[in-house]
């Protein structure tokens, strides 16, 4: 990874209506999707690396989460990291637990992820 630029990947899995009387979506890992995701952003790579991985903070800097409970702090680093975020998701408020299972400093990190709580999708 060059100076000034970050590189995130993600994987996303497909959901399906469950019924008529429910809410509930079902998420089937078995079809993931990795979706590759490339940005340059204009800074230092220490002052980019302090803005990815100030997790705390991040509902202030990403529009889509509503808020982040630290849940789990590793006694050094971020491997460990554990959190609760909200987003809005179809017009309903999802949570998901989430923690950081593999980082390198100024380098990279990732991140497991519990299925978001339920919620409806749009027909």
């Amino acid at each position: 990874m060059s100076a000034g630029s970050t590189t995130a990947w993600f994987t996303s899995c497909t959901g399906r209506r469950a019924d008529e009387e429910s809410d509930a979506v079902h998420l089937h890992e078995e079809k993931p999707m990795l979706v590759e995701v490339r940005v340059t952003i204009n800074g230092s790579k220490a002052a980019i690396w302090a803005a990815i991985t100030n997790i705390e903070k991040a509902a202030e800097t990403i529009s889509g989460i509503m808020s982040i409970e630290v849940v789990e702090r590793p006694a050094k680093g971020l491997v460990g990291l554990k959190w609760r975020e909200t987003r809005m998701l179809f017009g309903k408020p999802a949570t998901a637990e989430k923690w950081i299972t593999d980082a390198a400093e100024n380098e990279f990190y990732k991140t497991g992820q519990k299925a978001m709580a339920l919620y409806s999708c749009p027909p």
